[in-house]
């Protein structure tokens, strides 16, 4: 049987580099209207709540997935 709780688990890894990268972006382009650090703090804030929600969700999906696997297996 395959490892259907893989996907969510890679889906929230990637969540890391994202956020990241999602902060860098936006805060580079609020910088142009707000001072630097403003936008720096606005940027983490704003993806910390989307990206909280996203690897939540994507945990919880990997998680059911594999005790659904697990409770089928025996």
């Amino acid at each position: 049987m395959k490892a259907s709780w893989i996907l969510p688990a890679d889906g929230a890894v990637l969540c890391v580099p994202f956020f990241f990268a999602s902060v860098w972006i936006e805060a580079r382009s609020a910088g142009r209207r707000v001072p630097a650090a403003q936008a720096l703090r606005w940027a983490r804030r704003a993806n910390a709540v989307t990206y909280g929600f996203f690897l939540a969700l994507l945990l919880l999906a990997a998680l059911m997935s594999r005790l659904t696997q697990a409770g089928s297996a025996g």
